[in-house]
């Protein structure tokens, strides 16, 4: 292995998901692993989704909304990508979108373009988001 990917598997898990998903033992690992043997999915949505990365693991473009201000700055850092990057289980680039906004109002992006959307703590959204 090479010097940089030596410094890239000793990269630390990002703060604010390690707190909220790795240690409450709620990343979905096994869901995730099952949706892409099923489906494969290439494009998802995630509304309500805060800081949970796990999805980039397995759909190579994802695009998450979340009401907390929180959530731009965290996806913005490149510690955040690299480590998206490092654990990601597909060949092609990864593309990450994320959206800090109130995901039952319009939002910038375009109707019908994912292959599939999820959320675990958004209550009901499928008819704020279904389009």
């Amino acid at each position: 292995m090479s010097f940089l990917g030596d410094q890239i598997k000793k990269m630390e898990i990002p703060k604010l998901y390690k707190q909220y998903f790795v240690d409450k033992n709620d990343e979905r690992k096994e869901l995730f692993e099952k949706l892409k043997d099923l489906d494969n999915p290439l494009k998802g949505i995630y509304p309500g989704s805060f800081v949970q990365i796990f999805p980039s693991f397995y759909i190579k473009e994802m695009t998450y909304i979340d009401s907390d201000k929180r959530i731009t700055k965290f996806f913005a850092d490149v510690e955040v990508i690299n480590y998206i990057n490092l654990n990601k289980t597909y060949k092609e680039s990864s593309s990450v979108k994320a959206l800090q906004a109130d995901f039952s109002s319009d939002l910038p992006i375009d109707d019908y373009s994912f292959d599939i959307m999820f959320s675990f703590y958004a209550g009901l959204i499928s008819q704020s988001c279904k389009k």
